[in-house]
């Protein structure tokens, strides 16, 4: 997919994370996307037969190949610890999902001695 220049201009928009390989139908929209810099996670929300949803976390970086953005799976050192804010955040994003429809879970009672050490 090759992007034209605009006006003269240089176009710094990145293309969108590929979507994950289905098993046919219409592919959904990414439930979330968190981009920092060239580094983005897509999260996309997945539902099984029985209605359960969970989320899975897809993490590209673009590069620009001549005049064509592409994506790559693979990262250099100086990407590793954006790769590891973009999973952090998308973490998060996924755990306030979750929390909105996941029962309380039981509290547990504090031993009532003491442990030593």
């Amino acid at each position: 997919m090759a992007r034209k220049k605009n006006g003269g201009g240089t176009d710094n928009s990145t293309p969108p994370a590929p979507e994950p390989n289905g098993s046919g139908g219409t592919r959904k929209p990414p439930a979330h996307e968190v981009r920092l810099g060239r580094i983005r996670a897509t999260v996309w929300e997945n539902v099984s037969e029985n209605g359960e949803a969970w989320f899975s976390v897809t993490v590209s970086r673009s590069y620009k190949q001549g005049d064509e953005w592409r994506t790559a799976n693979s990262y250099g050192r100086y990407d590793l610890l954006v790769v590891s804010e973009c999973c952090r955040l998308a973490f998060l994003w996924v755990v306030s999902q979750t929390v909105a429809v996941r029962t309380p879970l039981p509290q547990t009672k504090p031993p009532d001695e003491e442990v030593p050490m």
